[in-house]
């Protein structure tokens, strides 16, 4: 499974501005994760402690895929059909799309025109700050070695 993560795009394009594309996706760079497998060669941040600390002690979770909301949050999913409703929704829909619907059928998203209808919104499942999580996964620790004793 490639890891097709837009950071990772991203960080292989000089001079970003801030619009990833479908070319974009393309670009042979070794840090691109759409064309290849595996991980980049090397970081593509410098994570802060609650990184780390997340990274060593993962979360349980069933979600699978996450997409900017372009305010600053994600939003997580755990099927590829979730996600690409998302992609839609957050990243593709902003511009000139707000007279189409959404229908999933299986891994596909297909667009259609309609007259005075609106999509719904997708619900968050996860819409908490780094620091939120962090403080959400010392409470649990927390609580876990008190019921230990």
């Amino acid at each position: 499974m490639k890891l097709q993560s837009d950071p990772t795009v991203i960080y292989g394009i000089k001079d970003f501005n801030g619009n990833l594309t479908r070319a974009d996706l393309q670009n042979p760079s070794v840090y691109n994760t759409y064309v290849n497998f595996g991980l980049p060669p090397g970081p593509i941040a410098n994570p802060g402690e609650s990184a780390i600390v997340a990274a060593l002690d993962p979360a349980q979770s069933e979600y699978l895929y996450f997409v900017g909301d372009n305010q600053g949050r994600h939003v997580f999913s755990k099927t590829l059909e979730e996600h690409n409703l998302a992609v839609l929704k957050y990243q593709k829909r902003g511009v000139g799309r707000e007279d189409t619907e959404v229908k999933a059928a299986g891994n596909n998203v297909e667009i259609e025109k309609i007259e005075d209808k609106k999509i719904p919104p997708i619900e968050t499942p996860i819409d908490k700050s780094p620091e939120q999580i962090s403080k959400s996964m010392a409470a649990t620790k927390s609580s876990e070695a008190a019921s230990k004793k």
